[in-house]
């Protein structure tokens, strides 16, 4: 059996995933981040890292609002802090549950419909 220091591997963090957990573990405290490096650190011991690559879903501002605007610019940031210890960013797209927009557009519909009655 080799030993670790001959070991090399690949650390790959699903984004959103670990968000969610580390937010519901209360990890870390608020006006804190998470550092993922030290974490990557922790994993590896003292084995060879290859690659680490962090993928995540890129926020965009769709209705142009500030909040939009500030979740945008915060994204950006905590990227850019991930690339500068050396991960690779896999940038993927958020996925939006059309079940609920279709829900919705239904209630509106039955809403007009029931004013038009009344």
């Amino acid at each position: 059996m080799s030993s670790s220091k001959n070991e090399r591997v690949a650390v790959y963090i699903d984004g959103g995933n670990t968000y969610r957990k580390l937010k519901a573990l209360g990890i870390p405290e608020k006006k804190k981040r998470f550092d993922y490096n030290a974490f990557v650190n922790h994993l590896i011991g003292n084995r060879e890292i290859i690659s680490k690559r962090y993928y995540v879903g890129i926020v965009k501002n769709f209705d142009k609002s500030e909040k939009g605007e500030y979740m945008v610019k915060s994204q950006q940031r905590f990227l850019e802090g991930l690339r500068s210890d050396s991960f690779e960013i896999k940038a993927g797209k958020i996925m939006y549950d059309d079940c609920v927009l279709i829900l919705l557009r239904l209630r509106l519909e039955r809403l007009c419909m029931m004013m038009r009655i009344a």
